[in-house]
């Protein structure tokens, strides 16, 4: 699964579509924050306030700091 499939699954469309001014490449600006994070840490978070599912959303391996991983969601990288 690719970072951008998972963040159109995962991520809440009113706060990851484009919007006229400022936020015109905000899908794409999201996009590539997330598939840096993959690069440099191995894994990539949606927050829970920005999930569809309220809960965490973790792609890749589990990030050492996580308290409680049962709370979140992990998808396979």
């Amino acid at each position: 699964m690719t970072v951008s499939d998972w963040m159109r699954r995962n991520y809440k469309t009113n706060r990851f579509h484009n919007e006229p001014g400022f936020h015109s490449d905000r899908e794409q600006r999201l996009i590539a924050d997330r598939e840096e994070d993959m690069k440099n840490d191995g894994f990539a978070i949606i927050s829970w306030h920005d999930s569809n599912s309220g809960r965490l959303e973790v792609l890749g391996t589990c990030p050492p700091w996580l308290r409680e991983p049962e709370t979140a969601n992990f998808t396979a990288a």
